[in-house]
């Protein structure tokens, strides 16, 4: 039997994948022009546990997306 469905760390869209759509999420999550509740609590979760979205989890987002989470 197959391991239960997760998502990975910085997956904001909820779609089993780190990728630009992500990283776009957390700047506009940052930038204060994405709004839903879900996105930002999902976002806080799988990024940061800080309550924010800051430039640093900009970067960790994009780093995850371009070399992987290790």
């Amino acid at each position: 039997m197959d391991a239960p469905y997760s998502n990975p760390d910085g997956d904001i869209n909820n779609d089993a994948a780190i990728d630009v759509l992500d990283t776009q999420l957390a700047v506009n999550i940052f930038l204060g022009t994405e709004t839903n509740a879900t996105l930002i609590g999902r976002a806080d979760t799988r990024l940061c546990n800080t309550g924010y979205i800051t430039t640093q989890t900009i970067a960790t987002c994009s780093n995850i997306f371009l070399v992987g989470w290790s």
